[in-house]
């Protein structure tokens, strides 16, 4: 008997062809701190490959308000999945995926290699917009504060500079004015001087004569 196979036998597919690709985005507790979110995001990558998945990607996507209320929670952080896997254990996925403590919400979607890749273009445009947005608001701030810094530089060389030329004027002033009242005080005390002086001229004869009267008496 001959050893070829049978029609049937060549007409199997091969196991690479029974994974189809997924997207698969969920929703992280935002009041996880990041060595938390890491566990997470571990786990449901532990999920896929234990069900028989391949992970393409896997990434945080953008940390946005929620449409509604999740468990008290406003907001949340997507994380964004790419993985190949066979349909039948997209299920399997789901149910542990599900029952993963700090995801909020998860969706799973077909999808083939051309929409994943125009979806991982298109998230990567968002991204470099985002950055070059932030890049600019950066940009602008400096300038901003390299202005103000320009302006207060500029207003505190004027008010010293102000102050400058008003303390040699006053300065000045008082000097000037000490110099001009100078010699009237200097004449006022001459004066004063002389007039004692000729009182005590006076006075000392009078009282001479007294003491000779005073005497022969």
């Amino acid at each position: 008997m001959s050893e070829q196979s049978s029609p049937r036998t060549e007409a199997l597919p091969q196991p690479d062809s029974l994974m189809n690709g997924y997207e698969f985005m969920f929703i992280l507790d935002p009041t996880l701190d990041d060595a938390a979110s890491l566990a997470v995001v571990e786990r449901v990558e532990g999920i896929v490959k234990g069900q028989g998945g391949e992970v393409v990607s896997l990434k945080p996507w953008e940390r946005r308000r929620l449409a509604y209320p999740i468990a008290g929670h406003h907001e949340g952080l997507y994380i964004l999945c790419y993985f190949d896997a066979p349909p039948a254990s997209i299920r399997g996925i789901e149910n542990r995926v599900r029952l993963a403590e700090g995801v909020l919400r998860f969706i799973v979607l077909r999808t083939d290699k051309e929409t994943r890749e125009r979806d991982q273009a298109a998230d990567l445009r968002r991204r470099e917009e985002r950055a070059a947005r932030a890049a600019a608001a950066a940009a602008e701030a400096a300038e901003a504060a390299a202005r103000a810094a320009e302006e207060a530089a500029g207003e505190a060389g004027g008010t010293a500079a102000k102050t400058a030329g008003e303390a040699p004027e006053g300065a000045g002033g008082t000097a000037a004015k000490a110099a001009e009242e100078a010699p009237e005080a200097a004449g006022a005390k001459e004066e004063a001087g002389a007039g004692e002086a000729d009182r005590a001229g006076e006075t000392a004869p009078a009282d001479a004569s007294t003491q000779n009267e005073e005497e022969t008496s």
